[in-house]
């Protein structure tokens, strides 16, 4: 069953057998909405009250969601289990609702992900070098560096935050060395990690040998 109570105006619904249901300002009507056909529920939704509360049921019942479930704005109700549903507390800013069947309410906030960085490219040989790739346009947190050479026998890497004051920081302790060619290869662990908006992201090649083609420098980070 479901019950409207409605503050202003008058609508009206037709079930499926005929039976008519007019809904009067200021009213409650209890409606058997297992009798209402999408037409006539489309209908319901287009109307336009100040106040509606919905209490969903079955087989003649009046129970539903109480409001009392949410604590604060934002706050979503989720399903944990058939017929059982549970409070999903508003995440922080910027952060997003991920899928995760291990956790008791299937969903998540997750942090997002992002990955910048550029590729040198030279098919005489890359020289060691810097070049600006990003700006920041919101406050984010560096998580990883890696990097990737094409050819040669070696390079070293880093890379460089700037920030709008135009102080460089390296985001490695120690410049990452690419050991190995054709695939990637990550800096142990990160500095300097808090990006500002408006800082400036900088790959910078510190060293090669041999004749490398490429080098890549990808930096990941975490908003917030």
């Amino acid at each position: 069953m479901v019950i409207y109570n409605i503050s202003n105006r008058t609508v009206t619904l037709k079930d499926t057998g005929g039976t008519l249901y007019n809904i009067s300002a200021f009213g409650n009507t209890t409606v058997d909405d297992s009798k209402l056909n999408d037409v006539e529920f489309k209908r319901w939704l287009r109307y336009r009250s100040r106040e509606l509360v919905v209490s969903l049921g079955s087989g003649g019942g009046t129970g539903g969601i109480s409001a009392t479930i949410v604590d604060a704005k934002g706050d979503l109700i989720v399903g944990t289990a058939a017929d059982t549903v549970a409070r999903l507390a508003v995440g922080s800013n910027g952060a997003f609702l991920e899928a995760d069947s291990a956790t008791a309410a299937g969903v998540k906030w997750s942090a997002r992900v992002i990955s910048r960085g550029g590729t040198i490219s030279k098919s005489d040989g890359v020289v060691a070098g810097d070049l600006v790739v990003w700006r920041a346009p919101y406050t984010c947190t560096v998580t990883a560096l890696r990097g990737y050479r094409v050819g040669g026998t070696g390079a070293t890497v880093n890379a460089i935050r700037r920030t709008a004051a135009g102080t460089n920081s390296d985001l490695s302790a120690s410049n990452l060395s690419l050991t190995a060619a054709d695939q990637w290869m990550a800096a142990g662990s990160v500095q300097n990690t808090a990006f500002a908006a408006g800082d400036a992201l900088i790959i910078s090649v510190r060293t090669v040998s041999g004749t490398p083609t490429q080098v890549a420098i990808q930096t990941d980070f975490t908003r917030p």
